[in-house]
């Protein structure tokens, strides 16, 4: 059977819930797409479209940012209406909706509704089948940074354990708006990656692998 290609697409720049102090806080589903975030994406999609970059496809989770992410690529590269799937939605966060954002981030937080070993399992049942149901095919899949972080460890390293997340942001982490090209056999063994994003030059410190 074909390989399949799969971009694995951040969703956009969003709107934060704050607190009185201007501090960002965990948000959940309901959490829309800023204006900087809908431009991130008309910005990726018209790349896309100027690369000659064809997705057949697009799969989404159905959180707000994501749906409104996946709406703009699909209207933009003419593409049908995107299918939802709840298995690419963000970690369920749980009590810890409403902590203080930078809180979780740095790890001092983790009590989630759900284990990231829970997201990457669903992640991988939902991308099986993807690859089962479109060989040969490119599918767009419109997800979130800790859920794409975990599948795409898992892909590059079949056999380690799972980091944590703090561990896995340090690098190959993709920014909102951002997408990874990965070409996958139907035994879903990784043999191409590329990163889609902003310019190498606009970095910073991290360095990113292709």
């Amino acid at each position: 059977m074909d390989n399949t290609t799969i971009y694995l697409i951040r969703h956009g720049d969003l709107e934060y819930p704050m607190n009185e102090h201007g501090q960002r806080l965990l948000y959940g589903s309901d959490v829309p797409l800023s204006d900087k975030g809908k431009a991130q994406i008309h910005r990726l999609a018209k790349r896309f479209d100027h690369e000659g970059r064809v997705l057949d496809r697009l799969y989404t989770s159905p959180f707000e940012r994501t749906a409104e992410t996946s709406a703009i690529i699909a209207s933009e590269l003419g593409l049908p209406a995107p299918t939802y799937d709840t298995r690419f939605q963000d970690i369920d966060a749980g009590p810890m909706m409403g902590k203080l954002l930078d809180d979780v981030i740095a790890g001092r937080i983790r009590d989630y509704g759900e284990t990231h070993e829970d997201v990457l399992q669903r992640m991988l049942l939902g991308v099986k089948d993807i690859v089962r149901d479109n060989p040969g095919r490119a599918i767009g899949v419109v997800s979130h940074g800790d859920a794409i972080r975990v599948l795409l460890f898992r892909l590059m390293h079949p056999n380690e354990p799972l980091p944590s997340i703090t561990e896995l942001i340090k690098e190959d982490y993709l920014e909102k708006g951002e997408a990874w090209k990965l070409v996958v056999t139907p035994q879903l063994r990784l043999i191409e990656r590329e990163y889609i994003g902003r310019p190498p030059e606009t970095w910073g410190k991290g360095e990113r692998k292709s």
